[in-house]
C-alpha cells in the first residue's frame, strides 16, 4: 500500500532542505570571503584612515593617553589604557573597539569612522595588523599633494578668476 503524501507537503519538505542547503552555501561563501577580507592593504585603505583621523592626537610628538600609532612597534607598546593593537584579535584591541563604538576619534575633532573604515580596521587586524617593515606614518603626510604640484591648477583658477571679472594678469 502505498501512503498518498498531498504535492505541496512534498514541497514543503523540498523547501526545508532548499533553504538548509542555501545556508550552508551562505555560511561557506562567507567563510571564504572572510579570507580574502584578510587581504587588507595597508597603504590604501588603513595608513589613510590612521592618518587621516588619529595622528593628530596619537603620533611620536604628541602621544595621547600614551598612545603612538606612527609605528607598528609603537602601537604594538599600547597606551595607558592597554593593549591596542592585538593582532589576529579585533575584540581585544582597543583601536578596534573605540573606533567601533564611536568614541574615537572624539566628537570635538570632527567626523566619526564609518562602519566600512571600522571593517577595514577590524579585518586588518584579524589578518594580522600587518604594517611595512620601517614604514613611519606621519600626521604631516595628512597634506597630501605638495604646493608646487597644485601651481597649475591655481593659475588655471586664477586665470578663470580674471576672465570672469575682466581683469588681466597684472591687475
Amino acid at each position: 500500500m502505498y501512503l498518498i503524501i498531498p504535492i505541496s507537503a512534498q514541497l514543503r519538505d523540498l523547501r526545508g532542505f532548499s533553504s538548509s542547503l542555501c545556508l550552508s552555501f551562505v555560511t561557506f561563501v562567507s567563510f571564504c570571503s572572510n579570507s580574502v577580507a584578510n587581504e587588507i592593504d595597508f597603504e590604501k585603505q588603513v595608513a589613510p584612515i590612521l592618518v587621516q583621523n588619529c595622528l593628530r592626537c596619537h603620533n611620536s610628538s604628541k602621544a595621547r593617553a600614551g598612545l603612538n600609532l606612527s609605528s607598528r612597534a609603537s602601537a604594538l607598546q599600547g597606551s595607558d589604557a592597554g593593549e591596542v593593537l592585538v593582532p589576529g584579535k579585533p575584540r581585544e584591541s582597543l583601536l578596534v573597539k573605540r573606533a567601533a563604538d564611536g568614541s574615537m576619534p572624539p566628537e570635538t575633532d570632527g567626523r566619526r569612522l564609518t562602519t566600512e573604515e571600522v571593517a577595514v580596521l577590524s579585518a586588518w587586524v584579524q589578518g594580522g595588523a600587518t604594517w611595512p617593515e620601517g614604514r613611519i606614518l606621519s600626521a604631516a603626510s595628512q597634506g597630501s599633494v605638495p604646493l608646487s604640484r597644485n601651481r597649475p591648477l591655481v593659475r588655471r583658477v586664477l586665470q578663470h578668476f580674471r576672465a570672469r571679472r575682466n581683469l588681466s594678469a597684472a591687475e
